[in-house]
């Protein structure tokens, strides 16, 4: 898990740089890029002598990423675990599936989509739709954390990713911080 929440750190600070810089569709896909790598050590974690996660681990293994690990998850976890998380068409599915667009860059997905023009540009529906798949690919990886690590707690102050009912994604992550801490996250933040 260590190296792979390392590689994705790094992921989010390229995500970070590459959005300010107004590279959206760039910032996408290191967000996709940090959410496979968690799911990837979350699995590990949960099942380290799974041969499929051993070859990966490896180098040896070319298809061993998101969809695998989820798919494989949902089956195995227990209800308690937030296991409808990863089921077809939840949360994580249509995260990574979005994502994938944008690293893709299939059409409606790429740069020319997302600057209206041909040149970094600061584009207002860009910027919004970069920053909000920030803050869910992050609050997403914390519930991959605590899933394989269940003693974990995050760090002060970064709870309020599971505040912000202004999200859309707010509900999803407030029933899953919910199922995996036993109890539900502080109260939306009111301005």
């Amino acid at each position: 898990m260590f190296n792979n929440l390392l590689e994705a750190s790094e992921c989010f600070a390229g995500a970070t740089f590459n959005f300010l810089h107004g590279f959206y569709r760039t910032a996408l896909a290191e967000l996709r890029t940090a959410l496979e790598l968690v799911m990837i050590g979350t699995y590990g974690t949960l099942y380290p002598s799974d041969k499929g996660y051993l070859r990966w681990k490896a180098g040896k293994a070319e298809i061993f990423g998101f969809t695998r690990c989820r798919k494989r998850l949902f089956g195995n976890l227990k209800k308690e675990q937030a296991k409808w998380m990863f089921g077809d068409g939840e949360l994580l599915a249509l995260t990574f599936q979005k994502l994938c667009s944008y690293t893709h860059a299939h059409p409606g997905a790429g740069y020319d989509t997302l600057w209206e023009s041909n040149g970094p540009v600061y584009n207002n529906a860009a910027i919004r739709l970069t920053f909000l798949s920030n803050l869910s690919v992050h609050a997403l990886c914390y519930l991959l954390i605590r899933l394989a690590r269940p003693d974990f707690i995050m760090s002060e102050g970064s709870d309020i990713l599971f505040e912000l009912d202004w999200m859309s994604d707010y509900a999803p992550l407030v029933r899953a911080y919910t199922d995996l801490y036993g109890k539900p996250p502080k109260p939306p933040l009111r301005g």
